[in-house]
Parts: structure tokens; sequence; C-alpha cells
């Protein structure tokens, strides 16, 4: 409702920084490419989101950037910007699929654990610990930079609602296996212990 968006309209989202290694500007050529492959019906409905800013103190406003692309490919009115949200929870909720376009060895991006906690499947870039969060299901890999194979990725979630769900299911039930906080405490726990009992 914030960003004008019609009823049933199928979001695919971001949040985080807004910096030029999370791969932004890989995104939204992406979604232009998605776009042309899109039906009428399809583009009536599909809308993209970044939730996040540049941080003040990196220097430069690549949000800005992201803008300004988005402005030049033709995606002014479907590509959202939020700008900086204090809890991005409500947004997230509303995606129907994310995305996670790194560039670089992004070690642990949280957006991937914070997606698939509110069981939205993630396609993300396979770089970093990306690949690791993501190999036991919920979602997809796309190699980093490759703009036509993530516009194939949002192609076919958006196509597809059972693989939709069975995605997200799986992102979900992966969260509170492997990324629960309590459960990730026992484990460093379990390990100080062998280190500190097996020395």
């Amino acid at each position: 409702a914030e960003l004008g968006l019609a009823d049933g309209a199928f979001v695919f989202g971001a949040h985080g920084r807004v910096l030029a290694r999370k791969g932004y500007l890989e995104m939204i050529r992406a979604a232009r490419l998605a776009r042309d492959a899109m039906t009428e019906d399809e583009k009536a409905h599909v809308a993209f989101v970044l939730v996040g800013d540049t941080p003040e103190d990196i220097g430069g406003d690549h949000l800005a950037e992201c803008k300004e692309l988005a402005r030049e490919l033709g995606l002014e009115r479907v590509f959202h910007f939020t700008g900086f949200r204090g809890d991005v929870r409500p947004y997230v909720r509303d995606f129907d699929v994310a995305v996670v376009p790194s560039v670089y060895e992004d070690p642990l991006p949280r957006a991937v654990i914070e997606s698939m906690a509110f069981g939205v499947p993630v396609i993300g870039t396979d770089v970093g610990g990306i690949g690791e969060m993501l190999d036991d299901g919920g979602g997809c890999l796309v190699p980093a930079r490759d703009e036509r194979a993530l516009a194939d990725a949002m192609l076919r979630y958006l196509r597809d609602d059972a693989l939709r769900a069975r995605d997200g299911a799986r992102a979900r039930e992966r969260v509170l296996r492997e990324f629960d906080a309590r459960a990730h405490a026992a484990r460093i726990r379990d390990e100080i212990a062998r280190a500190v009992f097996d020395a």
C-alpha cells in the first residue's frame, strides 16, 4: 500500500545497504531483461522493490546511481526504492521472491536469512557464503554478474507457484534448523566446551 502497488502485486524484493558490491545495478538490468520477456498481464502486476540506502560514511550515493539506471532503462514506474527503513520485516514479509545479487565474496548476508525466515524463496548469486546458505533448498543460485541468468530465475519463480511454495517452505525449515539463534548459540557453546575439555 505504501508503494501504491495494486492488490495481488507480485514483488521481487531486495533489502540491505545499497553498495556497488551488493549487485543492485545488476538486479536492475536483470529486471529489464525479465520484463522484456513477460506477457502484458505479467508486466501489469510485477514490481521490484529495493529497501535500503547508501550509508553516509561510505562516500558516494550508490542509491542515486541505482535510481538513475532504473530511469534510463524505463523502469521508474515498476522499480521502487523505499530508502532506509529501521524495521525491514513488513517489507520482506510482502516479498514473493527475495533477490540477493552480491557481486563479491559476501560471507553471510543477513538478507538471505531474514528472507528465509519469512518463508520467502531467495534468488542468490553463488558467491561467498550464499551458496552454503541455499545449498539445501530455499531458493536458487545464479552466477554473479550474470544478468540473463538472474532474469531467467525471476521468470521461473514468477510462473511457477508450486516451485515458489516449495522453496519458501524449505527456506523456513532451513532457517529454523540451521540459523535459529538458540540453536546457533548451543552449537557455539558445544564447540567451546569441546575445545576446553578435549584439549
